[in-house]
């Protein structure tokens, strides 16, 4: 294989990450999104919107800047699930920037615009793919899929939680996680479609 279909290949497999990882970050800090969610799912309601805010502003800053969450509304094992979210957050950011500087370096070493184009496109194709197959998992039983993924990325059992005694599992139930993950397809599709659209642009230019 030659530099140039080298780049190509790094580059297309580099882009989904890019889109899906990008999309993922954007929702995790979407605090309109958490608000509309616990205005749904009642933790207004049952603990006040002020607590509710408080709490979540405070993890949000966990998640971000690893500040302590110094509310006392998290029992102990709730406190080490969220650290352990944090740790798969920020492997999850790492990934997204060595994606990206795989992919800008593709793009600066594809030196032809059809290439470049080629690359925007089979990328985009490949995330719409990833996509598909991620909904159709979510859609036939979400609730198999979201145990096989905890199962996956954590190396304890914190995740299971008791809706009794933790709060996480009422402030974030189900149909919260079923929304965030359509969100985030959500906005990677639409990512998908704008490098589809740029890529299909660039191509009818070097054809002229």
């Amino acid at each position: 294989m030659d530099k140039s279909a080298l780049s190509l290949a790094m580059g297309v497999i580099a882009l989904p990450f890019v889109l899906l990882l990008f999309s993922l970050h954007t929702v995790m800090f979407n605090e309109q999104f958490y608000h509309e969610q616990f205005e749904r799912n009642g933790a207004y309601e049952q603990w006040g919107e002020g607590t509710v805010n408080e709490v979540n502003t405070q993890l949000l800053q966990f998640y971000k800047h690893n500040t302590p969450i110094a509310s006392e509304f998290f029992n102990d094992k709730e406190k080490s699930h969220l650290a352990d979210v944090r740790s798969l957050y920020t492997f999850a950011k790492g990934i997204f920037y060595l994606s990206l500087a795989v992919l800008i370096i593709s793009l600066l070493m594809v030196k032809e615009r059809a290439q470049r184009a080629k690359m925007l496109i089979r990328g985009a194709l490949l995330a719409l793919g990833i996509i598909l197959f991620v909904a159709l998992l979510a859609t036939t039983n979400f609730a198999s899929s979201f145990t096989a993924f905890h199962k996956l990325a954590f190396t304890n059992e914190n995740w299971m939680l008791n809706p009794e005694t933790d709060k996480l599992i009422t402030l974030s139930p189900e149909s919260f996680f079923v929304a965030f993950v359509a969100l985030i397809l959500k906005n990677t599709i639409l990512l998908s479609l704008l490098c589809l659209g740029i890529g299909k642009a660039l191509r009818s230019r070097s054809v002229c």
